[in-house]
């Protein structure tokens, strides 16, 4: 922008009384310790959780994809795809999902960035309902604070979306849901896991969660 459409902009803006630095936001932050950030640092399967929408370009139009990680594993336990940005088509969607794969536990922490859809009053009364789900917020722009769903929708993206051209939203979703739920959650290998799948790993850890059992049922009976 030039020097004189700065000087006229701010000119415009003098004689309108517009100032920029007073403009209200256009939703607020509902539910108690939303702007909160809670991720802990004690890991276990469903204790954890982190979500994120992204956009994937189709020749029909935006797709809207929504996924909620457990962060023990990087299991993608919910997920939405919609043609619009609406709660109930995004993280409400993706929420029901979460829930119906994988019932929270006692004790749930759910991180998500700041968006409106995670912000709104309707998610946050659902996310409410749930007895022992504590919400978690990214601190105001620090995307390391979710850098796990991050990750996810960089690897999703370089190893399936840009090596496709997509003509409808319907292509899309198809392919998306073959990636998830056929290599992704069950055959993909991950750095974070030690090179290990989702699937191998949720198997050893729960091995040596038996063998912890045992052998604390063994030390009763033999005390």
């Amino acid at each position: 922008m030039s020097v004189a459409m700065v000087s006229f902009v701010k000119k415009t803006m003098a004689n309108k009384q517009i100032d920029m630095r007073k403009a209200k936001r256009i939703y607020k932050l509902y539910g108690e310790g939303a702007s909160k950030r809670r991720i802990s640092k004690e890991l276990g399967i469903s204790r954890n959780t982190v979500a994120k929408y992204t956009y994937v370009k189709t020749a029909q139009g935006w797709l809207y994809l929504t996924v909620i990680l457990d962060l023990f594993n990087r299991k993608v336990i919910g997920w939405s795809q919609s043609g619009d940005m609406t709660a109930e088509n995004t993280t409400i969607a993706a929420w029901k999902m979460a829930v119906g794969n994988r019932p929270p536990s006692e004790t749930l922490i759910f991180h998500s960035d700041r968006g409106v859809q995670y912000a709104c009053r309707d998610f946050a009364d659902l996310l409410d309902s749930y007895k022992g789900v504590e919400r978690s917020m990214s601190r105001k722009g620090d995307c390391w604070d979710n850098a796990v769903a991050e990750s996810f929708f960089k690897t999703i993206k370089v190893e399936l979306v840009y090596r496709n051209d997509y003509h409808g939203r319907q292509e899309a979703s198809l392919s998306i849901f073959e990636w998830i739920e056929t290599w992704y959650n069950t055959n993909r290998r991950h750095s974070a896991l030690g090179n290990m799948t989702i699937s191998g790993q949720s198997s050893n850890f729960l091995k040596e969660d038996i063998k912890i059992i045992i052998n604390k049922s063994i030390h009763i009976r033999s005390a």
